[in-house]
């Protein structure tokens, strides 16, 4: 007969403090230990570390290229359109660039093959500087290889890359790009005078 004495230990005490609760108890602690464990090891597993630092992105360019097309003048310069659009007068470089493709034959165990590369010349360089909100046209002076190439292609109107550059450090500078259509320089129709 199990009697409720307060010197006498209750059966619910006895069955706690027993050794199998002890164990349960502890392989509970180191289960739950491990499985956080794994868990950080997972979780610092499928992080990313990135040794070094991102790059910025690049600013939005505040100076704008309007013109689309341009007409050479009898000196050989292109005259096109720029807009700033920031609030500070925008200083920089307007280049004029060029692609073309070269062809190198090269034999190979008896064999000709033809290697196409893409090449990118600049044609014309010139300085701008625009008051803020306001527009002004740049002439860009071409070298005598490009007036020569307009005037001989097709239509006498080539497509350039028109790139205007507003910054001073190179990772810094914000760039406006767009093709731009030159065409060759034709003299005025002289129209005869009728008495």
């Amino acid at each position: 007969m199990v009697t409720n004495s307060p010197c006498s230990p209750t059966i619910e005490a006895m069955v706690t403090n027993s050794p199998c609760s002890r164990c349960a108890e502890a392989g509970g602690s180191s289960s739950s230990s491990s499985g956080s464990s794994a868990s950080s090891t997972s979780a610092a597993a499928l992080t990313p570390a990135f040794p070094y630092p991102l790059a910025p992105a690049p600013p939005k360019p505040p100076v704008v290229i309007r013109s689309a097309a341009a007409t050479l003048e009898q000196r050989g310069r292109a005259p096109l359109t720029l807009g700033c659009a920031a609030a500070v007068t925008c200083k920089g470089e307007l280049t004029l660039e060029r692609a073309y493709v070269t062809r190198t034959r090269r034999k190979r165990r008896g064999k000709t093959r033809v290697i196409l590369t893409r090449r990118t010349l600049v044609i014309g360089r010139a300085w701008f500087s625009i008051p803020p909100g306001r527009s002004l046209r740049v002439w860009v002076a071409l070298d005598k290889a490009a007036i020569r190439a307009i005037a001989a292609a097709r239509g006498h109107r080539l497509g350039v890359l028109a790139l205007a550059s507003v910054g001073g450090a190179p990772q810094l500078r914000a760039l406006a790009r767009r093709t731009v259509v030159l065409g060759s320089y034709a003299p005025p129709r002289s129209r005869d005078r009728r008495r």
